[in-house]
């Protein structure tokens, strides 16, 4: 019994060796990320998704958005969200350069 209960034992342990390892990527922005608690993650997420629903994004995409993003994200977007650009369109500068230089061709 006490042999069986050894190449058991034996047969376990080789089994540890033989499972593959894991490894994930981290990024250096995860790695560094600012500690913040579950009720200030909680408090940031609110407020950039008001922001972005004051700015024009429908409410569920905002939500989307926002549950997408890392703290790490949240806290780089929250300082300049004013001044990025939206992505969302043509201005009409833009608009008007196009219309001035199709009619000068």
């Amino acid at each position: 019994m006490i042999k069986v209960f050894k190449q058991l034992l034996l047969a376990l342990g080789l089994a540890l060796f033989l499972l593959p390892a894991q490894a994930d990527m981290v990024a250096t922005g995860e790695w560094n990320a600012p500690a913040t608690s579950f009720t200030d993650s909680l408090q940031l997420r609110q407020q950039m998704h008001q922001q972005l629903v004051e700015n024009g994004v429908e409410l569920e995409t905002a939500g989307l958005r926002i549950a997408a993003m890392t703290d790490t994200q949240l806290l780089e977007l929250k300082g300049n969200l004013a001044s990025l650009p939206a992505g969302a369109g043509i201005s009409t500068n833009d608009l008007l350069l196009i219309v001035i230089l199709l009619l000068l061709l």
